[in-house]
């Protein structure tokens, strides 16, 4: 999910530069978003 897993090479490129953190940022939201459309439809 490279959220928190070690040696993600996600988070590695996000740390040193490689990868912008807004683009990172938008990850995190579209993640975020289909967990609360699956909780939902759980419901």
């Amino acid at each position: 999910m490279h959220i928190n897993e070690p040696d993600c090479a996600v988070l590695s490129a996000l740390d040193d530069g490689r990868l912008a953190p807004t683009r990172y940022e938008n990850y995190l939201n579209i993640v975020e978003n289909i967990k609360e459309i699956n909780y939902w439809e759980r419901k």
